[in-house]
């Protein structure tokens, strides 16, 4: 409850302006200042550029060169691109603030907190009513609205493989029974939510926990592993009950009546967007090309979306992109299980499950237009943290041995 109130306290700081500039940026700027004092008081160095700051920067550059070399009207894409730089910004922040295991683990735990917080904002009680009243037949989401819930149930799905490393990671039986009430909770509001991408992500996001645990091989994760396979079971067939399998089954129908009004509007934006890539093959239409010529619509698939605003350079760009953060996570777990750091190593899981699982649902919805690239490009400074705090470890211990 503090830290909801905090929450709502530091959102509302933004609508107070002093000489122009609102008191959070102001929290913000103050807490960069302190930490760039911090490290010149030290003589460490100031910023370790690595080859994900490199991908994420040559990006941003190809995007605004997208809009203003290939677009039809630069002021299309000009929203997208200040977006991605915002997003951007955070990233940078998080990797220059977030520099040892201690804050790591601390800004996973605010990571996790602030989905639950958001969700808990949502009048838990009515939002529960009306889940479990679920309407397959109009989709309607915890909040009765599935258009404003997914919103906060891709939030709560990307919490949910952080909140179970941190479930791993503490030995107190207080604070695990804490964070497995907090993975129910962003349980029931992902599968709730009213979207059958959330639904089809969540599965794979228990698949992909599951199927790590068992790879692990060590008998101290059984029982959470069991405990997890039955939760999630149980809920899957609550929400099967409660009307899951009308969505899912339009979810896989290609055509005829099965295929609701959704279903059927999502397919043929997806033939008009890879017509589009057909017809731009390299470079694409231009960064939000696609939304503007079809009255403000989007392919909802991420990917094609990408290939067909940014052509195949686009996303042979996002390609490498990805396989750079997920090549730096799956290095840092390495030295992690190395060094006999398990619980950093239950983080590097999580947050490479938590991203893959963004990805995926990718294929089912626009990142842009759902207006998450500030929650991806968290857990990839999450990831870029990580990626340094292994890297000093491996630095120490490598002078211990000379």
């Amino acid at each position: 409850m503090y830290f909801v109130l905090g929450s709502v306290v530091f959102a509302n700081l933004g609508t107070i302006s002093v000489f122009g500039i609102t008191l959070n940026q102001i929290i913000i700027v103050t807490a960069l200042c302190l930490g760039l004092a911090s490290r010149m008081f030290r003589k460490e160095k100031i910023y370790h550029f690595s080859q994900i700051d490199l991908w994420l920067v040559l990006f941003a550059a190809y995007l605004w060169l997208s809009n203003f070399l290939i677009n039809n009207n630069p002021a299309w894409g000009m929203l997208s691109c200040m977006n991605y730089l915002r997003s951007l910004a955070c990233y940078f922040i998080v990797v220059f603030l977030i520099t040892d295991a201690k804050k790591i683990r601390l800004l996973v735990i605010a990571y996790v907190l602030a989905s639950l917080g958001i969700v808990l904002t949502t009048n838990p009680l009515e939002a529960v009513e009306t889940g479990l009243k679920f309407v397959a037949s109009a989709r309607q989401g915890l909040t009765g609205l599935a258009d404003t819930y997914i919103f906060y149930g891709l939030y709560a799905l990307m919490s949910i493989p952080l909140a179970y490393a941190m479930f791993k990671c503490t030995a107190r039986k207080t604070f695990k029974i804490i964070f497995g009430l907090i993975i129910l909770t962003l349980s029931v509001a992902t599968l709730f939510s009213g979207s059958r991408g959330a639904v089809v992500s969540y599965v794979i996001t228990m698949i992909s926990i599951i199927v790590v645990e068992a790879r692990s091989n060590k008998q101290s994760t059984v029982a959470s592993t069991a405990l997890l396979f039955i939760v999630s079971v149980g809920l899957l067939t609550l929400f099967w009950i409660k009307g899951g399998r009308y969505i899912l089954s339009t979810l896989v129908t290609v055509g005829g009546q099965g295929m609701d009004a959704s279903m059927a509007g999502r397919l043929s934006f997806q033939k008009a967007a890879f017509s589009q890539f057909l017809s731009h093959p390299v470079f694409g239409i231009g960064i939000d090309a696609f939304k503007y010529s079809t009255l403000e619509h989007v392919p909802h698939n991420q990917w094609l979306q990408i290939l067909t605003e940014l052509g195949l350079v686009g996303l042979m760009i996002s390609g490498a992109m990805t396989w750079v953060i997920f090549r730096a996570l799956l290095s840092a777990r390495s030295v992690a299980n190395h060094l006999g750091d398990p619980k950093m190593a239950s983080i590097i899981n999580g947050v490479v499950i938590s991203i893959f699982v963004l990805l995926f649902w990718g294929l089912y919805e626009n990142i842009g237009y759902i207006s998450v690239q500030k929650v991806l490009f968290m857990l990839i400074g999450l990831a870029r943290s990580i990626e340094t705090y292994m890297r000093k470890q491996t630095l120490k211990q490598a002078k211990m041995i000379i």
